[in-house]
């Protein structure tokens, strides 16, 4: 398991520029569980989840004028999955 914290942050190194935009903080936490099956390849099977509480933390912010709302980028949904490898 993991977790990343990302903390408050700005979109320009202006604070007076009228694009400058403000960021909240966030966290994102990733968990996994794998194991080794004894089978004549070696092989590895791992359950996953990314983004396991499914932040909406904000990565990136555009500035809206009258024609265009502003914009953000966001982290990641949550995504839950399972992994194979097998080495020959």
């Amino acid at each position: 398991m993991d977790h990343t914290y990302v903390s408050r942050s700005r979109t320009n190194f202006d604070r007076q520029s009228p694009t400058n935009r403000t960021i909240n903080g966030y966290g994102v936490t990733n968990i996994s569980f794998g194991m080794e099956l004894p089978t004549r390849v070696p092989t590895e099977i791992t359950l996953f989840a990314r983004n396991l509480f499914n932040s909406r933390g904000r990565i990136a912010a555009f500035a809206g004028d009258v024609v265009a709302p502003e914009r953000y980028t966001t982290v990641r949904p949550r995504t839950v999955g399972v992994s194979v490898q097998a080495s020959y």
